[in-house]
């Protein structure tokens, strides 16, 4: 009885420090929610991915609040370094999407720490990192180099199949045709969803940060030779290398695009997760 008297006290001041936590949170970051919302009002779809992982990790502190009635104590010493850096990059004018990033990890750390009782394993962070609206900025900053790098990886492999293809900035030029290295074909939207989707599912086996490093690196190292495949594959098809006749008049070069992304898309995915699986695995064997 006494026991029992002692654990429900120490899960109510749990739950006090929690609410505390909590409402430090959402007051000390309030410019971030306010740059959340904002992206929310402009366009819906780009924060889809940060609604449904702040909804998944508030679930588990609701959770725990109401079914299991077992919160933990918020990781205060942790939560305060966040605080830090985020202030500090407040302070150096850093973009929006770099402090909200810090903000959103932070109320995330919180709701997982507060149900879980522990810190959270690698994948945790690729998945609050990846789930805030940064494709844009990344296409902003890295859209170019990687197209010039998959234009430039592309040549060779074409010129070995016997092809006379030359590099005309992001563009390959065969005969009296180009083929565009354009936004899309640059790979960024590829690999933020192929380290996003994988950092859910090492979230989900627990990987520890030596795989998850492991896996992040071989993920970008996929994306590269996926987005080469698929250049190449668009220049057979594109040109009517595999037959006589080009594409039918009414498959456009947007379908066409799509459909050769997609199917790279799932290749690269699959690859990826039967990886992880298998990290897994060995990682159980080895226990």
């Amino acid at each position: 009885m006494v026991y029992s008297q002692q654990a429900q006290a120490h899960t109510s001041l749990a739950l006090i420090k929690a609410l505390v936590a909590l409402g430090v949170l959402l007051a000390g970051y309030w410019s971030a929610w306010q740059w959340f919302l904002y992206r929310l009002a402009e366009s819906p779809v780009e924060v889809f991915c940060l609604l449904g992982v702040l909804i998944f990790f508030g679930g588990l502190f609701f959770r725990g609040l109401i079914l299991s009635k077992q919160i933990y104590a918020p990781p205060m010493l942790f939560l305060s370094s966040l605080f830090l850096v985020y202030g500090l990059l407040s302070i150096f004018q850093a973009p929006n999407i770099v402090t909200s990033g810090v903000a959103f990890s932070s109320l995330c750390l919180f709701f997982y720490c507060v149900s879980a009782g522990r810190m959270p394993p690698a994948g945790f962070w690729g998945v609050c990192l990846l789930a805030a609206p940064i494709v844009p900025s990344l296409q902003f900053v890295l859209g170019y180099p990687a197209r010039m790098l998959s234009a430039i990886i592309t040549i060779p492999m074409l010129q070995a199949q016997g092809f006379a293809v030359s590099r005309e900035g992001v563009y390959l030029k065969w005969q009296s045709e180009l083929l565009q290295f354009d936004a899309p074909c640059s790979g960024i939207s590829m690999l933020w969803a192929a380290l996003f989707f994988g950092s859910c599912v090492a979230y989900l086996l627990q990987l520890k940060w030596r795989r998850y490093l492991l896996f992040c690196f071989a993920a970008c190292l996929a994306c590269i030779i996926g987005n080469v495949v698929r250049a190449c594959s668009l220049f057979y098809l594109q040109n009517g290398v595999l037959s006589d006749n080009k594409i039918p008049a009414f498959i456009d070069a947007d379908t066409l695009h799509q459909a050769v992304g997609a199917v790279s898309f799932l290749a690269i995915i699959s690859v990826l997760i039967a990886a992880l699986l298998l990290m897994q695995t060995r990682e159980g064997l080895m226990k």
